[in-house]
């Protein structure tokens, strides 16, 4: 592994903790972690990943909302279980 490529792999790596905050601009986090070319940083990302950083942002709000409805299903299954024992 060359020094370019190595030094990619761990930008686009740090990108990726980034891209958890929806909130964050992906021109910002592209300039953050040293890439002054949005399109570079795009393309890079999907050469390393297979996912665009939108894409990445968009699968990691997807994960945290199906665990959120997870744990309101069992919160759910929890109270209801309560409640036919005190019966």
């Amino acid at each position: 592994m060359t020094f370019k490529s190595c030094l990619k792999a761990k930008r686009i790596k740090k990108a990726k903790e980034f891209l958890k905050d929806d909130t964050l601009i992906i021109k910002q986090l592209s300039y953050a972690i040293g890439y002054k070319s949005i399109p570079t940083f795009c393309h890079y990302s999907k050469e390393i990943t297979g996912l665009t950083p939108s894409e990445h942002q968009k699968s990691y709000k997807k994960r945290v909302s199906r665990k959120i409805g997870n744990f309101n299903k069992k919160i759910v299954n929890f109270n209801k279980t309560i409640l036919l024992t005190k019966k």
